[in-house]
């Protein structure tokens, strides 16, 4: 299988977590639409490249995501905000063994056993994760606060009513180095 050395998270990715090669070195294995990729890059690294293109980063979605659904460990994500493009992390994000998935791609999530639980993805996917169904539907539900309050924010109609006769008049006097504002009409 060719590697790709760089990668941008886009509608079509669904989940990504590392592999490592012969020689040890971490890679990242990931499904975007019917594919699989191998690429040159650790999730970590692939996930933040990701959120600086779309005009942020991996701190500061965390920081923005807690800030709308509250302090979780584990956090969602907004990769891109715009396109409601949330994912989440099944474990802390420093474990090797990580999976991280799309929240938008997720068609189902399965209890096999006490310890295992699957998601199904678009495009027929499924991944078995050793994982207590309820935590994986914990972490899932909280992705999905995240995506409808962002969803609701980048959806939402703004109504403005402005009054032609009011507002304020702002300018500079002459021989002063800052501005008066006074009511239209004064």
């Amino acid at each position: 299988m060719k590697v790709q050395e760089k990668y941008l998270i886009n509608l079509e990715s669904s989940m990504l977590t590392s592999e490592y090669d012969s020689f040890g070195n971490q890679n990242t294995r990931l499904l975007e639409g019917v594919r699989s990729l191998l690429i040159d890059e650790k999730p970590l690294t692939i996930i933040n490249d990701s959120i600086l293109f779309y005009g942020s980063n991996l701190k500061g979605a965390i920081k923005g995501a807690k800030s709308i659904i509250g302090n979780h460990n584990m956090s969602p994500i907004a990769v891109h905000s715009a396109q409601n493009i949330i994912w989440f992390p099944c474990k802390g994000i420093d474990h090797a063994d990580c999976i991280w998935f799309a929240y938008h791609n997720i068609e189902n999530i399965l209890k096999i056993d006490a310890y295992t639980s699957m998601v199904i993805l678009k495009h027929g996917h499924r991944v078995v994760l050793d994982m207590k169904f309820h935590l994986l539907k914990r972490r899932v539900s909280i992705a999905g606060q995240l995506y409808i309050q962002l969803k609701n924010r980048n959806s939402g109609t703004f109504t403005y009513f402005v009054d032609s006769n009011g507002g304020f008049h702002v300018c500079k006097e002459t021989g002063h180095n800052y501005y008066t504002f006074r009511k239209r009409g004064e």
